[in-house]
């Protein structure tokens, strides 16, 4: 483990709202949807047949969830915190190589066990990259993060999940940057829009 610190760094973001912020956008959309649903059934005995497919369903979505973060935590492309004794021990950052055996086990506590260790009061930040020389430049002279856009562009493609309209696209992708990245400058649609014109046109073949 790492050496303690006395607070998780400003932005980190607690466990349940990083599951929220990290996760892929339509997965935690059909969660909160289907909790909506299950919340709406009855707990009378009655209904027990009709709660269980959708708590089962729910289960599956949320298993998914974890495991996207879990996959970004051990990329290093997100970063973990957490407390050998909340809630008053130090804090110490989680090396991306020890959730290979971390699991996520209560979300509203922020709660890990490994086979030898439970680490409380997760939070979780966004790893920026150590040389911001690598990385390609807007024209006013900042890094720039649009290909994290486009990457995401891709997997809506991938999966089927493309507006009607490229405008429709570019305010889509803007406000998904806007959440997902809430401390770096957000882009425009209209710019968003110009620089997948191309993009969006040939997605758009492909599916037709």
């Amino acid at each position: 483990m790492t050496e303690p610190l006395d607070n998780p760094p400003a932005g980190a973001l607690p466990l349940a709202a990083a599951l929220a912020l990290f996760s892929p956008p339509g997965l935690w959309s059909d969660y909160l949807r289907k909790s909506a649903v299950r919340r709406g059934v009855p707990r009378d005995a009655a209904y027990t047949k009709e709660r269980k497919p959708l708590q089962a369903d729910l289960n599956r979505l949320l298993r998914r969830i974890k495991q996207t973060v879990v996959d970004r935590l051990i990329a290093g492309e997100l970063i973990g915190f957490g407390q050998e004794a909340p809630p008053f021990g130090p804090w110490r950052r989680i090396p991306a190589a020890a959730w290979r055996t971390l699991k996520l086990a209560d979300i509203r506590k922020g709660v890990a066990r490994g086979s030898d260790i439970e680490l409380g009061g997760l939070h979780i930040l966004e790893a920026r990259p150590a040389n911001s020389s690598s990385i390609r430049r807007d024209r006013v002279g900042r890094p720039s993060d649009f290909p994290t856009i486009e990457a995401e562009f891709d997997r809506r493609i991938k999966a089927g999940d493309i507006a009607g309209s490229l405008n429709q696209q570019a305010h889509i992708l803007a406000d998904w940057y806007a959440i997902t990245y809430p401390r770096h400058r957000p882009y425009r649609p209209a710019t968003i829009r110009n620089r997948l014109r191309e993009k969006y046109r040939e997605a758009v073949r492909t599916i037709a």
